[in-house]
């Protein structure tokens, strides 16, 4: 069971990926990166359930948090500057 939940989380990193590539556009490129960000978060859930370590936790915790931070600063950069394309 677990190893169809890590082959299905590396299908959805690499579409992700695929997508971060090929985007057209900013938001594409950005939306893509914020949900491997997302998958990251999974990945250390994964581990720390896998591992019964929950120090795993703790890391997909403070990712979370710096993934918010930074999607918050993105959005008001994008909202002040505004996107050439």
């Amino acid at each position: 069971m677990i190893a169809v939940a890590w082959n299905i989380f590396f299908l959805a990193a690499l579409i992700v990926i695929v997508r971060f590539i090929l985007g057209h556009t900013f938001a594409d490129r950005l939306i893509s990166l914020d949900v491997l960000g997302q998958l990251m978060i999974l990945f250390f859930v994964y581990l720390a359930i896998g591992n019964s370590a929950p120090i795993y936790l703790d890391i997909a915790l403070t990712f979370a948090l710096l993934l918010f931070i930074g999607t918050v600063a993105v959005s008001k950069w994008i909202r002040k500057e505004g996107v050439r394309r």
